[in-house]
């Protein structure tokens, strides 16, 4: 029976914002809050966060009572590492990686629900989302795939993976549009706050 672990890569020091955006407040809420509430609602075996960059403010302001923290020392080396660092913490039962970002505010459990399914209808190891013009994260690693993950280096996360071993994966198409969003500049930020208004209108 397969153990999936929630992996949540959220260590990046937010060059482009020039402040922590895993703390930007997005409908009452800071932004990773969103991704890990999403895990929660898929229910992972283990759920681990790969800190970094405002590593003890984040834990200050976050409920991460039921998160396994991981602080990254070599964050300011790019997202390979971050990716490296969570898979390593993960016992030997687990069985797979459901792997998202820390400023991807829109993805849901069901779309975790949706990666999972794929994974045991294609029995390939990779199950990434398809946003139409390109493939990325959320996406599942099974075990049998982490040791690729070590071969990454610099700011690359999974999506290395996918371009280098795509007979290894399958997609899910992303249900809706705004789950491509993540929150890198200043312009995504204030887009992902005008869907989170929208989101809450009658």
């Amino acid at each position: 029976m397969a153990m999936i672990a929630g992996l949540i890569l959220a260590a990046g020091s937010s060059r482009r914002l020039g402040r922590a955006k895993q703390l930007l407040p997005l409908g009452g809420r800071p932004l990773l809050a969103w991704p890990l509430e999403a895990l929660r609602q898929y229910g992972p075996a283990r759920l681990v966060l790969v800190l970094g960059h405002a590593a003890e403010e984040i834990t200050r302001e976050i409920d991460l009572s039921d998160v396994d923290v991981v602080v990254n020392p070599r964050y300011v080396e790019g997202l390979s590492t971050s990716l490296q660092a969570g898979l390593a913490v993960l016992p030997p039962a687990i069985t797979a990686a459901m792997l998202a970002t820390g400023d991807q505010p829109f993805v849901t459990g069901h779309l975790f629900r949706l990666l999972e399914e794929r994974q045991a209808e294609t029995q390939l190891p990779i199950v990434a989302t398809d946003y139409g013009d390109y493939r990325g994260a959320p996406l599942l690693l099974e075990r049998r795939v982490w040791p690729l993950a070590g071969s990454i280096s610099g700011d690359q996360g999974a999506r290395a993976l996918l371009r280098g071993h795509p007979e290894l994966v399958a997609t899910v198409p992303a249900p809706h549009a705004r789950m491509a969003i993540d929150v890198d500049t200043a312009a995504q930020y204030q887009e992902a706050c005008r869907l989170v208004t929208a989101l809450d209108q009658p």
